[in-house]
């Protein structure tokens, strides 16, 4: 389904619509205008490169979470042992 990009010409309210077979004609969600101008958007690309960069900047942050966890339970079970 595209989803496109439409600046309202009454508010100037930029927003973005899905437009599906079955969507009523878009109108601007801030004033309910239909004085509508579509913008031009960017298409959305990704590369197998991409994705790979992004997959291993994902599994770092977890990683990062999981050891400050672990370091917390840690110390908690050192300062329950010191009461």
């Amino acid at each position: 389904m595209p989803i496109y990009e439409y600046q309202c010409l009454g508010c100037g309210h930029n927003f973005e619509y899905l437009l599906r077979p079955t969507s009523p004609a878009p109108a601007c969600p801030a004033c309910q205008g239909a004085a509508l101008e579509q913008q031009i958007s960017l298409a959305a690309t990704s590369s197998d490169g991409q994705r790979h960069a992004n997959l291993m900047g994902a599994h770092k942050r977890a990683a990062a979470g999981r050891g400050e966890k672990q370091r917390a339970a840690h110390t908690e079970s050192h300062h329950h042992f010191e009461d």
